[in-house]
């Protein structure tokens, strides 16, 4: 029984570390540890209609995790110019 209780603490203390976000992230959809945010944004039927998504919902900086790879989403052509 103790190990039953130090393994559902071990497991629920992994799970809050891999789904923690850094602290300069920019805003997104949440994650899971293994998948990432894959399944909150594939709410369309194509990738570039998910991404349109994240980035409605988000802003023109959006950051997402394809399983545990971070990735920033720049949607705006004065941001990447740097004319911001």
């Amino acid at each position: 029984m103790i190990l039953l209780v130090i393994f559902i603490g071990l497991a629920t203390f992994w799970w809050f570390q891999a789904t923690k976000k850094p602290e300069k992230f920019p805003p997104g959809p949440r994650r899971l540890p293994v998948v990432g945010g894959i399944p909150f944004i594939m709410v369309k039927d194509s990738l570039i209609h998910s991404f349109r998504y994240v980035v409605d919902k988000y802003g023109p900086i959006s950051g997402i995790y394809f399983g545990s790879l971070p990735a920033v989403v720049i949607s705006d052509y004065e941001i990447v110019k740097g004319n911001y």
